[in-house]
């Protein structure tokens, strides 16, 4: 599998909410409608339907995306960017003033807390692997030659744009436990005239350090990864490719909480030129062994850093059976020593 390598400077793939088409080339991109009622930049709606300590019910609706072209490896791809997404349903007020499932109760008299960082708790991101340091400066005339050295071949091949959001979970949930089914979905399939954008390659932090370094081998951190290209797949594919991320994420902590990153794939690529966009979906995504792992009150401290959980309604359910109430002030004091350069 022939692959073409550039060394040029990284630029940014990753797709993340709040996108805006603010630069020069963004504003050649136009819109695709998929519901042709929908203005322009409508937001990708998911709205929470179900949310109990088993499982969690979500609805999807795409109105459409933006479609420009990009430059990658001396060549034409297109580019997706989706309108940032937003949350609704369980546990989301519906009017101004009404409480969220992560505000404090209202007993507590604390102000509820401010709705947008929960309603827009979820990206759209395109995931870009890694390049290992011991390939850089490679030539790679195969995907086999790729592997052999630790690249990963998605990075060469389209990249998939997702919807993620964080669903929280006992960590007494096992793999069996947790899983994410399509219940129903509607698609819309479209012709592209350049294919759909590399994924594209992570090299290490590019930051460089101040004037204040004397050592001269600290002002060359980091490294560049290549432009990689895999020849034959944007040649020849035909099936469904959606990336090779998992659906769900194994259990990782937050704070006092734990949680699973769920991930949909929002396009499919069926040949070079032919994407399959999900208009509509219905996913059912369990949890088996609950959502939380709590036997005391939350701290004030614990309560206030919690992510924006898509199944925050079923925490709340918990926390209520249990008889569990919410501390509604701080209870500790910080003291936060550091260097003076990052004072600021």
């Amino acid at each position: 599998m022939k692959l073409h390598v550039v060394s040029l400077l990284r630029i940014g793939l990753i797709l993340l909410a709040g996108s805006t088409l603010g630069s020069a080339q963004d504003l050649k991109a136009r819109w695709v409608a998929i519901d042709p009622k929908a203005e322009p930049g409508t937001p990708i709606r998911m709205e929470v339907v179900k949310s109990s300590r088993e499982s969690t019910t979500v609805r999807i609706a795409t109105a459409g995306f933006w479609l420009t072209t990009e430059s990658y490896d001396g060549r034409t791809f297109s580019k997706i960017i989706f309108p940032e997404p937003e949350l609704s349903g369980l546990g989301f007020p519906q009017k101004e003033g009404e409480r969220g499932w992560y505000d404090f109760p209202a007993e507590t008299q604390h102000p509820p807390l401010p709705p947008a960082s929960y309603r827009n708790g979820l990206t759209i991101a395109t995931p870009k692997p890694l390049f290992p340091e011991k390939a850089v400066g490679r030539k790679f005339s195969s995907v086999e030659e790729m592997e052999r050295f630790g690249v990963d071949p998605a990075g060469a091949r389209p990249g998939i744009p997702a919807l993620r959001g964080f669903l929280a979970v006992s960590k007494a949930n096992g793999r069996g436990d947790l899983s994410a089914s399509t219940i129903e979905r509607t698609v819309s399939d479209l012709k592209l005239e350049a294919p759909l954008l590399p994924a594209g390659y992570e090299g290490s932090d590019q930051a460089k350090p101040d004037d204040t370094t004397t050592q001269p081998d600290e002002r060359n951190i980091g490294y560049t990864p290549p432009q990689l290209v895999d020849d034959v797949f944007y040649r020849s594919f035909k099936g469904e490719y959606r990336g090779t991320e998992e659906t769900l994420t194994d259990i990782s902590g937050s704070g006092a909480f734990s949680a699973t990153e769920f991930r949909l794939p929002l396009v499919e690529v069926l040949d070079p030129l032919a994407l399959r966009v999900i208009a509509t979906a219905v996913l059912e995504i369990k949890h088996l062994k609950g959502t939380e792992d709590f036997d005391c009150p939350l701290s004030w401290d614990n309560w206030i850093f919690k992510l924006p959980f898509i199944n925050g309604e079923a925490i709340r359910e918990a926390l209520t059976a249990k008889g569990l109430r919410i501390e509604a002030s701080r209870s500790a004091h910080y003291l936060i020593v550091t260097p003076r350069e990052y004072r600021d």
